[in-house]
């Protein structure tokens, strides 16, 4: 049982139920559907009150869908419908936009929904303008915290950074602290913090100080499911004045999270290789689903990367609805083809292709040959990526399915990858994992099957173990063209993510290799499929850079 150490007030008559209803951005009726059946849920469990995440009418983050003529007001209404529910029901927090007059005329707020009607407000105050945010494009910045009465407890609201600060994304400068204004028993804060490697032990600590700051008890919600690039884990933790931290559910799924004072459950934190694997395989899922999908389709070539997508599809949506198109070329080893058949009979594929480029390659040689003359290097190379990308995208068009490319983070930065090739796709699943982190990822999959739904090993030994071809030219190796992996990773992760300066990073006798490579490739990433990200720092709408500039003088 929980006492509020100031005062000996007792929680224990309070069951506060946190839902998880995975919206889709812009679906206002699917979103309220949703949300009405999980009333439903916490009427029948007796519920004190439901908490469901900042901007659950909309999904996180509708973006420039706010500034739709109608899309605000829909959201408002679809709010009164919800509001209604609550007069033979528990009262709801409900996030949500609205309009209020201002520069921009909407806030980000959490609605108090009560005795059938929309009761009260926060607006959010901290509007994070870092990384993936943007939110003081579309919101004016809210004025006081709301509090409110719950029998008998005295209950304030925060929503997400109001509550974070940026202390969990290591950024600081708000002029403002709605803590400042903070008087209650109990701090509920709703949130859509998206999934980064590592940011839960500082979220902990940040939740852990705002308790002992405040002398309250502090609950907070995250949001849960894949929006785009955005991953949410969906968690659920409270935090005492006397520094305990207690993570009520594991995370990653729909549903329910029970507060309950006098019952509580703590779940450990989860091993960070197993997280990646969940919020890797929550983002292909949300995608698939959300775009009216059922099945994927990828290019399998017996190497690493294909084979870890294909494992991370599998658990995502069950290997039934993985489909496998091996394509092999006068380069490819006998072993790679092998290797790719082995790896849908260990996953349980029922969908596995072959169609050989030969055909394709020599018949794009000889058309450029009269312009060209010898067709060699790299422009043949490329040939041959660009052939098996027609392929996976005509079977993706022919059968419905959604394709996946199979890059890393790695090849992404150096440009070690083709245009209308293997870049090919629409979903980069593994566009944030660094090539050696792909590699501990997959070891990790193959020590610990079970955890994930295999009753053995998904991945081939051979594949974990062979140096890692591209196999576009005879004999070929990822390390004639680039430095070793765990060299070439270590100045791209202090380089990209952690912004260390240019004569400070590791490795100095690489820098001036590596860092022209990254500049020069920034084209090819404007033109890559959405990739999932799980770092502080992704590629894609969090990371601004030109591409055409000297970023290095």
């Amino acid at each position: 049982m929980l006492f509020w150490w100031k005062t000996g007030l007792v929680f224990c008559n309070l069951k506060i139920l946190f839902g998880h209803p995975d919206p889709l951005v812009g679906d206002l009726t699917g979103n309220r559907e949703s949300i009405l059946r999980l009333h439903d849920e916490a009427r029948a469990m007796e519920a004190s009150l439901l908490v469901v995440p900042e901007m659950a009418i909309t999904g996180y983050a509708p973006r420039d869908l706010l500034l739709r003529d109608g899309f605000v007001a829909a959201a408002e209404a679809s709010l009164a419908q919800l509001a209604s529910v609550t007069l033979d029901g528990p009262p709801m927090l409900v996030g949500t936009p609205r309009k209020v007059p201002g520069p921009r005329g909407l806030r980000n707020a959490v609605a108090l929904l009560r005795k059938g009607v929309v009761e009260s407000f926060h607006d959010k105050w901290l509007l994070p303008g870092y990384d993936v945010f943007d939110e003081d494009r579309w919101f004016d910045s809210g004025e006081e915290v709301l509090h409110f009465d719950l029998e008998g407890k005295s209950v304030a609201v925060l929503c997400c950074e109001d509550l974070w600060n940026g202390a969990d994304a290591g950024v600081s400068g708000y002029r403002r602290d709605p803590l400042s204004e903070v008087d209650a028993d109990l701090i509920l804060g709703v949130s859509a913090s998206p999934f980064v490697s590592g940011k839960a032990s500082a979220q902990k600590d940040r939740l852990r100080q705002v308790s002992e700051q405040t002398n309250a008890i502090v609950a907070v919600l995250n949001q849960f499911g894949a929006h785009d690039e955005l991953l949410f884990d969906g968690r659920v933790m409270v935090a005492e004045p006397n520094g305990s931290v207690t993570r009520l559910n594991s995370g990653w799924e729909a549903g329910m999270t029970a507060l309950e004072w006098g019952n509580l459950e703590a779940h450990p934190e989860p091993d960070p290789l197993d997280e990646l694997v969940h919020a890797l395989a929550c983002g292909i899922s949300g995608y698939v689903r959300k775009t009216g999908h059922n099945s994927v389709v990828l290019g399998l070539s017996g190497g690493l990367d294909s084979a870890l997508v294909a494992t991370l599809a599998a658990v995502a949506l069950g290997p039934e609805a993985v489909h496998g198109l091996c394509m092999p070329s006068r380069y490819s080893s006998s072993g790679s083809l092998e290797d790719a058949q082995d790896l849908a009979a260990r996953l349980g594929m029922v969908h596995l292709y072959e169609i050989g480029i030969e055909p394709i390659h020599e018949a794009l040689r000889l058309s450029l040959q009269p312009v060209l003359g010898a067709v060699a290097g790299v422009t043949d190379e490329n040939l041959q990526a660009r052939a098996r990308g027609v392929l996976v995208m005509g079977l993706a068009n022919a059968q419905g399915l959604l394709p996946l490319a199979t890059g890393n983070k790695s090849e992404l930065a150096v440009g070690y990858s083709t245009l209308y090739g293997d870049m090919c796709g629409a979903l980069l699943p593994l566009g944030d994992v660094f090539k050696s982190k792909c590699y501990e990822l997959a070891v990790h999959i193959n020590r610990h099957p079970q955890r994930f739904g295999f009753d053995e090993p998904p991945l081939p030994e051979s594949t974990l173990t062979k140096p890692p071809s591209a196999e576009l030219r005879p004999d070929q190796l990822d390390v004639d063209s680039l430095p070793a992996y765990d060299r070439l990773d270590r100045v791209l992760e202090a380089w990209i993510e952690h912004g260390v300066a240019e004569d400070a990073l590791p490795d100095p006798d690489l820098v001036g290799e590596i860092l022209p490579m990254v500049q020069r490739s920034e084209f090819k990433r404007r033109q890559a499929p959405v990739i999932l990200k799980v770092s502080p720092k992704a590629f894609g709408p969090g990371r601004h850079i030109p591409v055409v500039a000297r970023s290095r003088d």
